[in-house]
């Protein structure tokens, strides 16, 4: 189980997090982020949630890994869920 000071997040952590929340969809983006990347991008996310959601919709589609796609829903899961994680 990872920590639950974001920061400390490995890239490990971080795929743990995601497989284990089903929001496998961001993987493809995610993978190769630690926890204080993924902070940074929540903080981004939480400045202007809309253009975050398309970017992040943008660069899934571009990767296109398994015809993957990001849903609003898996998209406000993924805020909810990294915030219990926010120090």
């Amino acid at each position: 189980e990872y920590s639950f000071e974001i920061d400390q997040w490995t890239t490990d952590d971080v795929k743990l997090f995601l497989i284990s929340k089903n929001l496998n969809s961001l993987l493809p983006i995610l993978c190769e982020m630690n926890g204080k990347f993924l902070h940074e991008l929540y903080k981004m996310c939480l400045s202007n949630r809309e253009s975050m959601f398309h970017t992040l919709q943008r660069e899934i589609s571009i990767l296109n890994i398994n015809n993957q796609s990001l849903t609003l829903l898996i998209y406000l899961r993924f805020l909810n869920e990294i915030q219990k994680y926010i120090p």
